[in-house]
């Protein structure tokens, strides 16, 4: 069971080459900051989700389990560019170092982890968190 979950795991990581190939075709080859930070997102999503699938072949469970936060982390501060008034500047700020937690909304919010777990959980249907 947990064999064949791992084989389509590895059978979905190369759908991360292509919306990266799809990524690099749109707007006729034109790259934005945003676009870069996809790119790098997409290559650090592949490169957890390899480490998550070798170490759990190897039944090495205990370091292939914080793999899957790595991956969320990845995930909430990708998503992030989309609570933001300019994504490129912020993908920017992203690629020069400056982490999503020192970042603000449009509405002027900081962009904790925790406010951005709750935010987008609450994109599911609930009422807006106002943390």
């Amino acid at each position: 069971m947990i064999s064949r979950l791992l084989d389509e795991l590895e059978e979905d990581n190369k759908l991360h080459i292509e919306e990266a190939e799809a990524l690099l075709k749109a707007d006729r080859g034109n790259l934005y900051m945003f676009d870069y930070l996809a790119i790098a997102v997409l290559q650090r999503s592949m490169s957890l989700s390899s480490g998550f699938i070798a170490l759990m072949r190897l039944d090495n469970f205990i370091s292939a389990i914080p793999l899957i936060r790595l991956q969320l982390d990845n995930y909430l501060r990708f998503a992030a560019g989309w609570l933001v008034s300019d994504p490129h500047d912020f993908a920017f700020k992203i690629l020069s170092g400056i982490p999503v937690r020192k970042q603000k909304t449009r509405d002027g919010k900081k962009m904790t982890d925790t406010f951005l777990v709750k935010k987008f959980n609450n994109a599911r249907g609930k009422e807006d968190y106002d943390g």
